[in-house]
């Protein structure tokens, strides 16, 4: 059975802390998911395409990607979708990075996540957002869930040792 790779965009392919630390006051920001200023959440919406388009890439993952898993083996996942400004700047980073034809999932939580895993074997899920481990339903598939190093996660990396080396195995 062919292996599908979920691919969360945000923290995974795109290095949107990098672009978060480049917001006044946010300049020395290491944790992920601190509280954050609401002027913060407000810049995100209203400058969407900065903190979607025009981050940089995690060039490493790009290349494994590509050479390694191969682009048709990849559905990205995100949950940054600005219908209200009919741009989708996660799909057009994902063709920036990947070109045209790409697959693209706009999910909102880590249930929508789950419900894509729980009944498909052949699937696994590329994520730097370790708390899918500590949650419901997330304990019988966690071996096809590959957490990406990452400082806002380094805490878990002693705990779990599913790391991106380890997908071809």
């Amino acid at each position: 059975m062919k292996q599908k790779y979920f691919v969360d965009l945000d923290g995974v392919v795109r290095n949107f802390h990098k672009t978060m630390r480049r917001f006044p006051g946010l300049e020395n920001c290491y944790k992920w998911r601190e509280r954050l200023p609401d002027d913060f959440w407000l810049d995100i919406q209203l400058n969407p395409k900065k903190y979607m388009y025009d981050a940089e890439p995690y060039q490493e993952v790009v290349d494994y990607i590509k050479n390694v898993i191969g682009i048709e083996n990849v559905v990205f996942l995100s949950n940054q979708c600005y219908i209200e400004q009919r741009e989708f700047w996660s799909v057009k980073f994902i063709e920036k990075h990947f070109g045209p034809g790409c697959l693209c999932l706009f999910v909102g939580n880590f249930q929508e996540k789950l419900n894509i895993m729980k009944n498909n074997p052949s699937y696994h899920l590329i994520e730097d957002y370790p708390f899918f481990w500590e949650k419901e339903g997330f304990n019988k598939i966690n071996h096809r869930i590959h957490i990406i190093p990452r400082p806002w996660n380094e805490d878990y990396l002693h705990k779990y040792k599913n790391i991106l080396e380890d997908l071809g195995d």
